[in-house]
Order: structure tokens, then sequence, then C-alpha cells
């Protein structure tokens, strides 16, 4: 499952959000994600996790199968991400550029 990014401001300015899936240990069902977000304005970044699929109402916890959760500044450096619930992250001292990572 893909991480939604949430922008804490009413609108969003210029943020550019990319995503990059790869499949490095495919025997084992894993896929690693990677979410570049840049453009950021304000303190704060939420990023969570859908709890539903198109189609079903159901309410799925995706979040407890997602590990290895990373954050990054634009020159690679890891920086602190929080989570704050199961689905939940947080990133709060940041240059405008986050990058989470995570299996």
């Amino acid at each position: 499952m893909i991480f939604i990014f949430l922008a804490l401001t009413g609108l969003a300015h210029a943020q550019k959000i990319s995503y990059l899936v790869s499949f490095p240990n495919i025997n084992h069902h894993e896929a690693t994600i990677s979410l570049t977000v840049t453009g950021l304005t304000q303190k704060t970044a939420v990023f969570r996790m859908s709890r539903s699929s198109p189609g079903r109402y159901a309410t799925h916890e995706y979040g407890k199968n997602v590990y290895a959760v990373k954050a990054f500044n634009k020159s690679g450096k890891e920086i602190l991400i929080d989570k704050i619930d199961g689905d939940v992250y947080t990133v709060n001292r940041h240059d405008g550029f986050i990058r989470v990572e995570y299996i």
C-alpha cells in the first residue's frame, strides 16, 4: 500500500509528489516504496496510509504490514519520522524536501 501525503495547509503550494516502487525481494513478496515530496512550505508533513481499497468498504490495516520506515532530506541525510498511529507518520523538521522509504 502506498502512503498518501497530506499537507497541513489549506492549499498545496507547488508541491511535487513522486513514487518509486521496486521489488528487490520478490521471492518474499516484498516491495520497496520510495515517496519523494518537494516544495514543502508547512512545518509538519503528515503521511497517512490508506485504510481501504477501491471497490471495498471494509477497513484494512495495511499499516501493520509496513516496516523499515525511514525519511531523508535533500542531501540524503536520514531525518526523524514519527509514527503517531498505526498508519500515520509525521516529519516535523525538513528542508522542503522529504523522501520516505519503506518495505
